[in-house]
């Protein structure tokens, strides 16, 4: 990919470099649960056309404090009568210092007096930073206001104070030793109970509280030991008889249908078995995605428009869902974000702050509400951090090619499982990995990997990065169109494998922009140029691409340029929808974000 292709890409969407600066208004609302008052507070400061409110609302005195309306304030609360700002008092929520009145901070989402975090405004957390932090949760521990520590390997954080793990740990986290998804004895690796054992008992999985199934009986079955388990155990002709594989009453030997489920031939027994659709349902090979709505227009930068939008997270809440958008390709350089009521989707609040913590073209987010909002602050080349309450806590990063510099960074993934944050160094062919530091709340610069070229253990341009839940990393290598695997064995990386070639094939892809991981090893690539996006599956030791989905329009079901890709699995809370997996196209060029859901069922 051409190293310019920063201002190529604009061109092709018809981006341009300016940057506009819009009202200022936390998500603090939308996480505490007044989407109400957000919402109304967004329509009246898109009425309003004078400038945002600078400095301490309650501070009299500064010619900044004066005011006619309530959407000139901070606070919103206009005191017409002095036609100045009302600050908060102490005990009232806030999302910045600003708010509060004169000798007053904001800490925990309260005005108090004194400094910020302290044990007496802390009294049932701890302090990281200035910020007040429960202190019953690991890896962070401690009590009545005093400073977070991190428990050691070998620790967990048990009653606010780090104590010696009585189960196993995993990645430096510890899990309790009782349960069959995490085994493993106190300092050792965590194992999961399946298959050949079913049973954790002192530490080890084993069938039944006996030992681990081998040989011909290699199933453990209600705690014994069995030739199967079910159909998919024995070989296609044969199905599960009370544990023994029994030859199928017919001979299976129709292509359509070359599996014996239940005496019966079938299609498929599993999804690895289905070739070309996405799962097995009721041993046949169906099920598609569809579209199912979109949200947001433009170009604009209204409460609900978008000036080419490059990327889009989506996480739960309070029951519902909320989309977090990185507007940041055109003219907005602003992070908004949306939540459905009554089926409408709505902004409810965005994050276009200037200054020190101001954006310049973000291209991505990644939501984490353990370790933050990650904004890939493209146009500043770093990382912006918010926390819970949408308020700035730390960048990192900056221009450069050195180990902890970035060159036009694109895309960012944060593990929810550790924190650490993954981000597609773009210009510099590489992918940056950082850790957090909990004692001092900041980011550090971990590792790199990847290095110019087309070789197989190099990348081209990288545009955006994946983990999923066994900690593998998914790189976009958009020059050189395919996707590259990775992982990691202690502190060096090792690339794995590539899937994908150039074209506009099925199993090929044009530019890709973006990728997301399922739970269930599905992998989801944003085709940019060939207008789709594509699923992926690894079966039998090989990459299979399972459909492709989308074409090049502004009708429901098609995009322009589209970058970004997020998976959000079932979730059945969903504005009261059925509980079915979607996925979210941050559909660039025309403006919008587009839902995919995924539909199981097969056709009559």
């Amino acid at each position: 990919m051409d190293r310019r292709d920063f201002d190529r890409i604009a061109r092709l969407v018809g981006a341009t470099a300016s940057r506009r600066r819009g009202f200022t208004m936390a998500v603090g609302a939308l996480l505490t649960g007044r989407l109400a008052a957000a919402a109304a507070d967004a329509a009246d400061a898109a009425s309003f056309d004078g400038p945002t409110i600078e400095g301490p609302c309650g501070n009299g005195s500064a010619k900044a404090n004066r005011c006619k309306r309530n959407n000139q304030c901070c606070t919103g609360h206009c005191d017409r009568k002095k036609g100045r700002c009302r600050c908060l008092q102490a005990g009232k929520s806030c999302t910045e210092d600003r708010e509060c009145c004169n000798k007053l901070t904001c800490s925990g989402g309260q005005c108090v007096p004194g400094k910020p975090c302290t044990p007496s405004n802390c009294p049932d957390g701890c302090c990281v930073g200035d910020v007040c932090r429960a202190g019953n949760v690991s890896p962070m521990c401690g009590k009545n206001g005093e400073i977070c520590v991190e428990c050691r390997k070998g620790e967990t954080c048990r009653n606010q104070e780090c104590k010696a793990c009585s189960g196993c740990i995993e990645d430096d986290v510890c899990y309790g030793g009782d349960a069959v998804d995490a085994c493993g004895e106190g300092g050792t690796n965590c194992k999961t109970c399946s298959g050949s054992t079913d049973t954790c008992s002192n530490g080890s999985c084993t069938c039944g509280g006996g030992v681990a199934c081998s040989g011909a009986t290699p199933w453990c079955v209600s705690g014994v030991c069995q030739e199967c388990a079910s159909d998919a155990n024995c070989p296609a002709n044969e199905y599960c008889v009370t544990g023994v594989c029994q030859t199928c009453p017919q001979p299976c030997n129709d292509p359509l249908y070359p599996y014996c489920v239940q005496g019966a031939c079938a299609m498929c027994r599993t999804t690895a078995d289905c070739a070309g659709v996405t799962t097995c349902n009721n041993n046949a090979c169906c099920g598609t995605w569809t579209p199912s709505l979109t949200f947001g227009s433009g170009p604009g930068s209204g409460a609900s428009q978008f000036d080419l939008p490059p990327g889009v997270d989506v996480f739960p809440y309070a029951n519902t869902l909320v989309a977090a958008v990185a507007d940041g390709a055109g003219a907005n350089s602003r992070i908004d974000f949306w939540g459905r009521t009554k089926g409408v989707w709505n902004r409810d609040s965005v994050y276009d702050r200037t200054g020190e913590f101001g954006l310049s073209q973000p291209y991505d987010i990644s939501v984490s509400l353990t370790w933050g909002m990650h904004i890939c602050d493209t146009g500043n080349n770093r990382v912006v951090v918010l926390d819970e309450l949408s308020r700035p806590i730390a960048t990192y990063g900056q221009r450069g090619t050195g180990d902890d510099e970035f060159r036009a960074p694109r895309g960012i993934f944060v593990d929810e499982k550790n924190g650490y944050a993954y981000v597609a160094d773009h210009d510099n062919d590489r992918i940056s990995v950082w850790a957090p530091d909990v004692k001092t709340g900041r980011y550090l610069w971990d590792s790199n990997f990847g290095a110019s070229g087309s070789d197989a253990a190099e990348l081209n341009g990288p545009y955006d990065v994946a983990v999923d839940g066994n900690g593998t990393v998914y790189v976009a290598d958009t020059g050189n169109n395919r996707i590259s695997v990775w992982q990691r064995s202690g502190k060096a990386w090792t690339h794995v494998e590539n899937f994908g070639s150039g074209g506009d094939g099925d199993d090929e892809f044009n530019q890709p922009f973006g990728v997301a991981t399922a739970s269930d090893g599905r992998v989801f690539v944003m085709d940019t140029f060939n207008q789709r996006f594509s699923v992926w599956q690894k079966k039998s030791g090989a990459w299979v691409a399972q459909g492709v989905f989308g074409d090049l329009g502004d009708q429901l079901g098609e995009f322009a340029n589209p970058f970004r890709i997020a998976f959000m699995a079932a979730f059945a809370a969903y504005d009261k929808t059925p509980k079915v997996d979607t996925v979210w196209v941050a559909d660039t060029g025309n403006n919008r974000i587009s839902i995919w859901e995924y539909d199981a069922s097969c056709p009559g």
